[in-house]
């Protein structure tokens, strides 16, 4: 009887026909329910009301979706839906103009597992138009200045930077602007050197080509965006020029505009105001050197910027000043102050919508 029955399931098993429980039960065991290597992640689970992005991190050897529930499609745009193996989705956010925090169920599948991730982006707390933006420092009433908006190239609606620009001396005493995720990008460097379009050019130097004896300093720094080539090529206005000694230009000033990259990454936004002085306190004589035409334009005494961060609706201040000079001291740190140090020795009023005491202390572990 056992030879047969031997014989019996040999038979079946080379037809291919399936063996069934004799308890009569459901059990699947050849179908695998969990993937041990599948995992999904968001690099910020919370973010501020201001248009942004995140990166969605997905890790497995099989294909997969993302799929976003029905509210939340009006507002996150996602750069693919679908894909294979390791990967990683740019998530796009818009700006959150309501009065209430929105939540998103972002789904994530490999045919084997779903994984859910849910991100927050809280409510709008300040106003929509230019006197509502965090970065803005109270205008200054200065003869022969302008305040100029420029806008995002590839979204007209979503602000790029400001500044207080001087017809006269043909600088920007400030350009202020917000940083996150969704202005860095690949584009790269354009060196799209030109006239900036909402300035007469006989307002504005001309700077196709070096300074005699300086360098032509970028205000907002070409790598803070690089969202598009087109906004890329926003930073590289004239009007966003001063001349700036190539060792501080290439040094020190470089080494901050890096750092403001690495603090753009720990928090939701990081409001920056870049400036620069004709004056200084001991020193009211204003300097000249000349464009390519030949026409006198003013050079800075001393540069400066005025960072705020923040995360969660909590808000931390710090600022930096440099000499228009070759740099003494080997680190960054050494050139640090309060806010309200910078606005007594500017006489300017940076972040007027927050709070005093923000703005009279650095938090050095918010600054690492």
């Amino acid at each position: 009887m056992r030879s047969i029955l031997k014989i019996f399931v040999v038979l079946v098993l080379a037809a291919g026909v399936p063996l069934t429980s004799c308890s009569g039960g459901d059990d699947d065991s050849s179908v695998v329910t969990t993937d041990e290597n599948f995992d999904a992640a968001l690099d910020y689970s919370t973010v501020s009301s201001e248009p942004s992005s995140v990166q969605l991190s997905i890790s497995t050897a099989r294909d997969w979706t993302v799929t976003l529930d029905t509210d939340s499609q009006a507002w996150l745009t996602l750069s693919s839906s679908r894909g294979s193996q390791t990967s990683v989705v740019k998530i796009q956010i818009a700006q959150n103009t309501g009065t209430k925090d929105r939540t998103a169920d972002i789904k994530v599948s490999n045919g084997l597992k779903t994984i859910t991730l849910q991100l927050v982006q809280r409510a709008e707390n300040t106003s929509v138009n230019a006197e509502g933006w965090l970065e803005l420092p109270e205008i200054s009433a200065l003869a022969n200045t302008q305040v100029i908006y420029h806008y995002m190239p590839d979204n007209p609606s979503m602000r790029n930077y400001t500044m207080l620009y001087d017809t006269s001396e043909k600088m920007a005493y400030w350009v202020a602007y917000p940083m996150h995720a969704s202005f860095m990008g690949g584009s790269g460097r354009s060196n799209a050197w030109n006239y900036d379009p909402q300035v007469s050019q006989d307002g504005q130097p001309t700077l196709f080509w070096g300074i005699n004896g300086y360098q032509r300093g970028h205000q907002i720094p070409s790598a803070d965006r690089t969202s598009s080539l087109s906004t890329n090529e926003t930073t590289f206005y004239f009007t966003n020029m001063t001349p700036q000694i190539g060792n501080l230009n290439e040094g020190l000033w470089a080494d901050l505009e890096t750092k403001v990259r690495t603090w753009t990454k720990q928090c939701d936004t990081l409001y920056v105001v870049t400036g620069a002085m004709l004056t200084a306190s001991k020193d009211d004589v204003i300097n000249y050197t000349y464009d390519n035409n030949q026409k006198p334009i003013a050079v800075p005494k001393y540069y400066f910027k005025a960072l705020l961060k923040r995360k969660n609706n909590n808000y931390s201040s710090i600022a930096f000043r440099f000499n228009n000079a070759d740099t003494v001291f080997p680190n960054i740190s050494q050139y640090q102050m309060t806010v309200s140090d910078l606005e007594n020795l500017t006489g300017f009023k940076f972040f007027p919508k927050i709070n005093t005491a923000v703005k009279e202390k650095i938090v050095d572990s918010d600054w690492k």
